[in-house]
């Protein structure tokens, strides 16, 4: 959700009412820097937002401050809009407060019609975070691996079972993704999850179930888990 506000291309499919398109825009998500889109309306009307971002918390909150100007410049109105952003149910909550100072007296009736603008910009914004992860989904997938590691197998059992070894090394790249939930209950029948949040913002988790264990035993070298797995996108995972 929160890369969806943080790339200029992403901006321009969303960031607008609907039948309004954006042929420019520029984003940069620093404080101070620019919040910039060029909207235009069915009939061919141009206006810019521009904002600038008077403060910024990744993935948590964005302070950007937009003055409405027609093409030639004319400020029309000023628009303080804050946003934040938290986990919920299923996703992710988006709240929106903005507040309003009238310029141009002639262009108030823009700034009363925001809420309703607002509504359907957020309802393309679903539209673009839904397109991004169903582009990257995977409806069925059957794979097989196989590794020979120069341990025993008694280590690699334990890498496999045991919660605090797993937590180690199964997870995304140090520096690159941040836990948010790790859980691991290794029986059949038992129920393991692993999820985070990548510098992008994008946040994915692992959902496994076991179904079948077979434990080492000291007349047997081999051994077997399986499970079945659920991931959501993420960008680069390491899951192994």
């Amino acid at each position: 959700m929160f890369a969806a506000w943080s790339l200029a291309d992403a901006v321009k499919r969303w960031f607008a009412p609907t039948g309004f398109t954006i042929p420019e825009a520029r984003v940069d998500l620093i404080v101070g820097g620019p919040f910039e889109v060029l909207m235009r309306s069915p009939a061919g009307e141009e206006h810019w937002a521009r904002g600038v971002v008077r403060e910024i918390s990744a993935f948590e909150r964005l302070v950007i401050d937009f003055v409405i100007e027609e093409r030639n410049g004319r400020a029309l109105f000023r628009a303080l809009t804050e946003v934040t952003f938290s986990d919920a149910l299923g996703g992710t909550r988006l709240d929106v407060t903005q507040t309003y100072s009238v310029i141009d007296p002639d262009a108030a009736w823009m700034a009363e019609g925001a809420p309703q603008g607002w509504a359907q910009t957020l309802d393309s914004l679903a539209e673009e975070v839904m397109h991004k992860e169903t582009s990257h989904s995977v409806s069925h997938g059957v794979f097989s691996v196989q590794r020979t590691y120069d341990a025993p197998v008694e280590r690699v059992w334990r890498a496999l079972s045991d919660h605090e070894a797993k937590a180690k090394w199964f997870g995304g790249t140090a520096g690159a993704w941040e836990k948010l939930e790790r859980s691991m209950d290794f029986r059949v029948g038992g129920v393991e999850r692993a999820k985070g949040r990548w510098k992008n913002g994008v946040v994915s988790a692992f959902d496994a179930v076991y179904h079948d264990i077979v434990p080492i035993s000291a007349s047997s070298t081999a051994t077997r888990c399986t499970s079945t797995r659920r991931r959501s996108p993420s960008p680069s995972p390491r899951w192994s």
